[in-house]
């Protein structure tokens, strides 16, 4: 509670000054502080709400969503590039974050498995990277709360043949972009996705058991997130 205060305040900080900035433009006097017109532009604006939202505790697909579009718009206004060129630049783009993130491996290693392993994980949230890789995980907790997935040019597995659902809604953060996701759960389990799909799919291949009736009074598991060149696959277990 106390982190989502914070951010709230960071974001509500965030927006005054650029309201104030964007009016000092619009009356002229912006140019008393040579400040460059694209400082104060709304791509500006969701790249750092972006940064927030990635360094805080909340939705971090999010947070990379909001500064993806952003820094492709701001390249845009700066560079003068047709969209095209800009498209013909990302996929490079793409290999170079990768690469980076390739390069901290401690941060890597902590969180993402060996090739073949299949891991249980016991606490009550789950945080999995998976890169050029893939990831296999059976959760074991008996109040599973959510947590979150990063999946690039790999792929990420979890199994919940073992594990119960906490009470109200938990939620399952994902990003995934040239990989894909794969959630075994029971045919029983209310499961919800509400998901941003660019050339790719979510499917539900369980096979239901109960009625939406009592499925909508049961715990819930809402996975959300940003979905790229990749699918998600839910299926029973």
């Amino acid at each position: 509670m106390k982190s989502n205060q914070s951010t709230r305040v960071i974001i509500g900080l965030l927006f005054l000054v650029l309201g104030a900035f964007i009016l000092l433009r619009l009356t002229g006097l912006i140019d008393l502080f040579h400040v460059p017109v694209y400082i104060v532009s709304w791509p500006v604006i969701l790249i750092v709400i972006g940064i927030v939202f990635i360094v805080s505790e909340g939705s971090r697909s999010t947070g990379f969503i909001l500064l993806a579009i952003g820094a492709f718009f701001l390249t845009k206004n700066i560079t003068g590039l047709s969209f095209p060129e800009l498209l013909m630049y990302a996929i490079p783009v793409v290999l170079i974050i990768a690469g980076f993130l390739l390069i901290f491996p401690a941060y890597i290693r902590k969180k993402k498995l060996p090739k073949g392993e299949i891991r249980t994980e016991k606490g009550d949230d789950i945080q999995a990277v998976d890169i050029f890789s893939g990831g296999s995980r059976t959760i074991a907790s008996k109040e599973f709360r959510g947590g979150e997935i990063f999946t690039l040019f790999g792929g990420t597995e979890l199994y919940f043949r073992e594990a119960e659902l906490a009470d109200d809604v938990n939620v399952i953060d994902v990003f995934c972009m040239f990989g894909g996701v794969e959630i075994f759960a029971p045919s029983d389990w209310e499961i919800k996705v509400e998901a941003t799909s660019v050339f790719a799919g979510t499917s539900d291949k369980r096979f239901p058991t109960k009625s939406d009736q009592e499925r909508s009074e049961q715990k819930t598991l809402l996975v959300k997130g940003f979905f790229m060149f990749s699918g998600l696959e839910i299926k029973s277990i």
